[in-house]
């Protein structure tokens, strides 16, 4: 193919791509989550962001991972990488998107490097378009999670490791291990790749009858990797003196897909410790565990104890340990995108974009599967006609080494658990596979073969039919995916369109026990209480030990003004989930309006020790404060409270205990923030006054007066001060309309004033 025309091909492919990528784009910043990430997306998210800011404020109700403070949980090179993105562009999801859709751009550049360099011109170009369409690479673009740093990765690895095929030196040992750190710290299982690699370059050493330089190979190797890896290693042990090479989450990984409940897909409950929904849980989770065996554990041993759990299983339970790990082998090659953070195969069908490009993986295996046989068949007829081409054993080789990285990659993963995400690196292997079954199909029909063309389409529809085949049985959750929506919409306070989610997932799956308690805690808000409470009974039937169900039962127990029963349901919730700090500060409130303020102030101070920045556990307790006289400490909780948002009242309740205290500049301050709230709130008016008179703003004080009486004209006291103001600014006139209107509305102004102000001017007829 001459090299214009290559190139030609080659731009319109990546335009593309671009196109795609940019209509994708344009549709998915209408959706709600694209400004609001949710479970991995977020935890990522606020990691990017406490390290591009320095603001490490936990999202609303999430506990403080203290990521700071602990060894990474999570591998951290994707929220590096999303760091210095915001960094550069000032924190903006669309600037994310539109990086990591420029990567996906360079992985296509890298598929036909790839592809051309060892397979053809031609193979390299089908290669790059099968790149530039298929749907998951763009729709993982779009979401702030790893695959979008995997794809270029894979590509760059087994490129660099191709070169090996020509000649090892230590500067390309080297980078192949630089590579492959920078892989592992997004993916750690990558280095069970390695062994892989080097028993391949010692097979193709030994075909060439020389195998010294596979010393070379394994020190440049460790070298280049350990050089990447080494500083999350020793940050780690800085920070929590904890040996953690990248990540502790290998341990909890390995059991969550080996232990009594599991079903080779992730659970959001660790049998035997509690919920682990988000990364934000897991400090919880390790307090559980702390408690459970009555001690303090490093993160290391955290690990080391569900490793050791989820091998004691699969030891004393060796059929279903082999059951599941068939499961997890049909559910990674499954024609089904197995849903994890969203339900991707329905993030597809209801986007514009997606679903109207054809392919899916499928169509990749097929693709894969018949490429690999031709390849093979191929190799042989070579063999047997001794054809001794260089460059054809090279192709072989790096065929084999891609196969080899398919199957090593699929291995890694089949201990632990599968997700479609987790499978994104195999595809453009995959996809590469299928690009050279496409080029020997085309050059049989070139060479007027259409007997083998024919068998080889046979091969690949009934490749096809069998790979579409669901094995596993594995269905994405509809219910799940309306849920979703339905916790997006509430969250940007759409109320409406949530209900409608939820009870379209309350259709299809009536016993979805979140999906009842989030619409009946939305009911609850709407002051349907009477509504409420079957939703969350329906869940308790089936869950009695559900501490949300309980909590919104309390919650609507309380609006019928059942308080003793209420706080019967909300003491259950805390004591089922001792991380639910939202029930403790409902149980303080109901128990200030029994009039048990000591046992108000118990729970709404161990509101506090869960969630330190909980605003109504703050209020709440600054009342209590207050009316025992501690005015600084109540002072400190209502600041505290306003720290989650401005609020007119807590404003003005802020402001008195600064008068009180004399800080009366302060005080002023805290009633204009109440008044801009509330601009209608005639005694915030009045008190604001009563402040500017008392720091000698008697100008400010006038105004705010008459904005008073303005909005309460029986507000005697107002025009009792006003009258005094007006005498101090020389307007005696004034004054006596403000004594007259203060007597009138029931008021006494002082007799020494009147008597001064009689002086002043005489008394005039109103």
């Amino acid at each position: 193919m001459k090299r214009s025309r290559e190139m030609y091909i080659l731009i319109g492919i990546l335009v593309l791509g671009a196109l795609i990528r940019a209509l994708y784009l344009t549709e998915i910043t209408h959706n709600l989550d694209f400004y609001n990430p949710g479970v991995d997306a977020l935890y990522h998210d606020y990691w990017a962001r406490g390290l591009a800011t320095e603001n490490w404020t936990p999202p609303e109700l999430c506990e403080d991972p203290r990521i700071r403070a602990t060894p990474f949980f999570r591998p951290p090179g994707y929220p590096y990488f999303l760091a210095l993105v915001y960094l550069l562009s000032g924190s903006s999801y669309l600037a994310a998107r539109i990086v990591q859709m420029l990567l996906g751009l360079v992985g296509i550049l890298l598929a036909f490097v790839l592809g051309r360099r060892w397979f053809g011109s031609r193979v390299g170009l089908v290669f790059a378009a099968f790149m530039s369409v298929y749907w998951t690479f763009i729709y993982f673009e779009g979401e702030l999670l790893e695959p979008v740093l995997l794809v270029p990765l894979s590509l760059l690895l087994v490129y660099q490791l191709g070169l090996w095929t020509e000649k090892i030196t230590f500067r390309r040992a080297f980078l192949t291990g630089v590579i492959l750190g920078l892989f592992a710290l997004v993916r750690p299982n990558i280095l069970l790749f390695a062994p892989v690699a080097l028993i391949w370059a010692f097979w193709i050493l030994r075909a060439r009858g020389d195998t010294r330089p596979l010393k070379t190979a394994v020190i440049g190797l460790a070298l280049g990797s350990a050089l990447m890896i080494a500083p999350a290693t020793i940050r780690n042990y800085i920070v929590a003196r904890d040996f953690v090479p990248i990540s502790s989450n290998g341990g909890i990984n390995l059991y969550i897909g080996n232990n009594p409940t599991a079903n080779g897909r992730v659970t959001g409950i660790i049998p035997g410790v509690g919920k682990f929904e988000t990364c934000f849980d897991y400090p919880q989770l390790v307090r559980n565990l702390e408690a459970k065996l009555g001690r303090p554990l490093r993160h290391s041993e955290v690990s080391k104890y569900f490793s050791h759990e989820a091998f004691a299983y699969m030891g004393s339970h060796p059929g279903d340990a082999l059951r599941l790990t068939g499961i997890r082998a049909l559910l990674f090659w499954g024609p089904k995108e197995v849903g994890h953070n969203k339900e991707d195969e329905f993030e597809r069908v209801n986007s514009r974009v997606l679903r109207n490009i054809p392919g899916n993986f499928a169509a990749a295996l097929s693709l894969a599967l018949v490429g690999t046989a031709l390849m093979i068949l191929d190799a042989r007829r070579r063999k047997k006609t001794k054809e001794p081409a260089v460059e054809a054993r090279a192709q072989y080789e790096v065929f084999l080494l891609v196969v080899l990285f398919v199957v090593g990659y699929f291995v890694s993963y089949l201990p632990f658990f599968v997700a479609g995400r987790y499978r994104v690196p195999v595809v453009p292997f995959m996809l590469l596979l299928g690009a050279c079954g496409v080029d020997r199909i085309l050059s049989l029909a070139a060479c007027r073969d259409y007997g083998k063309v024919a068998l080889a389409l046979v091969y690949l529809a009934g490749g096809y039919a069998l790979a579409s085949v669901n094995f596993s049985g594995y269905q994405p959750d509809l219910a799940g995916w309306h849920y979703m929506r339905g916790v997006d919409f509430n969250s940007f306070g759409k109320t409406e369109r949530a209900v409608q989610e939820y009870t379209e997932a309350l259709r299809i799956k009536p016993d979805f026990p979140a999906a009842n308690v989030n619409l009946g805690l939305i009911l609850v808000e709407q002051g349907k209480a009477d509504e409420s409470v079957p939703h969350f009974q329906r869940v308790l039937e089936v869950t009695p030990n559900e501490a949300w169900a309980h909590y919104g039962l309390g919650l609507a127990l309380a609006q019928k003004g059942d308080l003793q029963a209420a706080a019967s349901e909300l003491s259950r919730a805390s004591q089922l989930d001792p991380n639910q700090f939202m029930a403790r500060e409902r149980l303080g409130a109901i128990y200030f309006s029994l009039g048990n303020v000591k046992q108000a102030e118990v729970e709404f101070t161990e509101s506090l020790k869960i969630n330190p920045r909980f605003p109504p556990a703050h209020a709440g307790l600054a009342v209590i404060l207050e009316g025992q006289g501690r005015l600084d400490e109540a002072i400190e909780h209502y600041s505290e409270a306003l720290k989650g948002g401005a609020d007119a009242y807590l404003h003005s309740k802020l402001a008195n205990l600064y008068v009180r205290r004399g800080r009366i500049e302060e005080a002023a301050a805290q009633f204009e923030a109440a008044l801009r709230l509330n601009p209608r709130d005639s005694s915030s008016e009045y008190n604001l006054a009563v402040a500017y008179e008392r720091i000698g703003k008697l100008d400010d004080a006038i105004t705010h007066y008459v904005k008073a009486v303005q909005i309460q004209p029986n507000l005697a006291k107002a025009h009792k001060n006003l009258a005094v103001a007006y005498y101090f600014k020389g307007r005696y006139a004034d004054a006596w309309k403000e004594v007259a209107l203060c007597r009138k509305y029931g008021g006494t102004p002082h007799p020494q004033f009147v008597k001064a102000l009689s002086q002043k001017m005489p008394t005039p007829r109103l």
